[in-house]
């Protein structure tokens, strides 16, 4: 009895006390997470999401509004580099609450409260949050939406993602936090623009605090209805007492010309492109991200490396009913995203990698087969190849090209340093057993493991949502 009482009021003090907070393992709800892989590369409606939507925990006939997530599992350790923990057992509880204030104004709400896990794959991110009692727990979504016909403005703590949703994601990682933001968006059949301000963290340097603000706008153009383009361009500024800059959220602004326009207004700006195409069974996306580029050859400097990304993908559906195959090249030269002289304008949010999860420095192959046997079974296997070099995200900007002379030139391998290979199989698959209790078995093999602690991994989860 004393042991179910103290259990009982450790959760109780958990959830009061542990808010704000994120969950430890993103989208670690294996509900919301067969959603969103049913959606990855969504081979009925690919087209169908948008940046503006966030993962939904109600199925289409799930009028309630309201429930809750209970998730139980066990693993020997990290199945991949995005496992993030080798920790063995997992447990999330996960009440949920959607709804309607009026018509036109909507709200959703998550809390999490989960067991805490801190073995870590990579070192460089460790979970941002307190323990209480060996949980940790916070709001996860908290957001209101205003819709009205074309527009629709968001306020809150919510996912950011791209429309065509990877693991491979450049500008915006799949796997990262929700976060609190305000935007505003306009969309019709043709087009859809958004620009939106997202919340950092703050740092702390030599006891000093900076704060940390992210503006971003995007254009995406409808094309003919069988896919899209779009650009998008984001700048990352912070400094000591440094606040929002509400100009930055007018859409018809350049970043990188208004960076260099203003002198003094220190920030680090990227762009990037996305192309989805789909005819008949065949589908590509094509994204490439731009950091900095050098044009002149006058100084030591501008021997810097281009900083860019790229993610190929492309495939068929329905080989045979329900079978899919798809493709995957990703790219990220040496710095992208990091920043040679302010740590603040890291493209880091909380430990982790705003764009791709591996950061930069890396290249990869992966070619993958799904099978969905719907309503009840999807199951995929991907095949990996990646190389990567020295950490380049979170340690300090390399400039070693200073070390040498316009005349001399500079030219660096890639990936950059001491490398390491990764090359296996995974296999993952979701069963629906019944309307309210889902199971999901995943498994690893890697003939290389790189930092893995395993080459044979497994996972088995049991979720049940009401």
């Amino acid at each position: 009895m004393i042991n179910r009482l103290s259990i009982l009021i450790s959760l109780l003090f958990g959830l009061i006390f542990s808010s704000p907070g994120f969950s430890q393992i993103y989208q670690n709800n294996i509900l919301l997470e067969s959603r969103f892989e049913w959606l990855r590369y969504n081979f009925t409606n690919l087209y169908a999401r948008h940046t503006a939507d966030s993962l939904q925990i109600r199925n289409n006939n799930d009028q309630r509004g309201y429930g809750v997530d209970v998730i139980g599992g066990y693993r020997n350790s990290a199945l991949d580099y995005y496992s993030v923990y080798n920790d063995n057992a997992h447990f999330l509880f996960s009440p949920y609450i959607n709804g309607k204030f009026h018509e036109n104004v909507s709200f959703k709400f998550r809390f999490n409260i989960e067991n805490v896990k801190d073995e870590l794959v990579d070192a460089n991110k460790p979970f941002w949050a307190d323990d209480l009692r060996n949980f940790r727990g916070g709001v996860e979504i908290g957001a209101i939406t205003w819709k009205h016909d074309k527009f629709q403005v968001k306020f809150g703590r919510d996912f950011l993602f791209l429309p065509v949703v990877t693991n491979e994601n450049l500008l915006f990682s799949n796997f990262n936090y929700p976060y609190d933001q305000l935007k505003l968006e306009y969309r019709n059949k043709d087009v859809a623009f958004s620009a939106y301000y997202l919340r950092l963290n703050s740092t702390r340097e030599n006891g000093v605090i900076f704060n940390r603000h992210l503006n971003g706008h995007r254009l995406s153009i409808n094309l003919f209805g069988k896919g899209y383009f779009a650009i998008n361009e984001v700048i990352l500024y912070g400094g000591e007492n440094r606040n929002v800059n509400f100009l930055l959220l007018n859409p018809f602004i350049g970043y990188y010309v208004f960076q260099k326009n203003d002198r003094n207004f220190e920030s680090n700006t990227l762009i990037s492109t996305e192309l989805f195409y789909q005819h008949h069974r065949l589908f590509a996306y094509v994204e490439f991200l731009l950091d900095d580029f050098q044009i002149d050859k006058e100084v030591s400097s501008d021997l810097e490396p281009n900083e860019f990304g790229y993610n190929i993908a492309f495939g068929i559906k329905n080989i045979v009913p329900g079978l899919h195959w798809s493709f995957n090249h990703t790219k990220v030269a040496n710095r992208t995203f990091n920043a040679p002289d302010q740590n603040y304008e890291k493209y880091i949010y909380k430990n982790y990698p705003i764009g791709h999860f591996s950061g930069n420095n890396f290249w990869e192959l992966k070619t993958s087969l799904r099978y969905e046997a719907k309503p009840r079974l999807m199951t995929d296997l991907d095949f990996f190849y990646r190389e990567f070099g020295d950490e380049a995200l979170y340690s300090d900007f390399n400039k070693i090209f200073l070390n040498f002379s316009v005349d001399q030139g500079y030219k660096e391998n890639f990936p950059f340093g001491n490398i390491r290979k990764q090359t296996g199989i995974v296999s993952n698959t979701f069963l629906t057993i019944t309307n309210h209790i889902t199971g999901n078995v995943r498994v690893s093999y890697w003939l290389k493991k790189a930092f893995l602690k395993n080459r044979f991994n497994y996972s088995l989860n049991l979720a049940f949502h009401y």
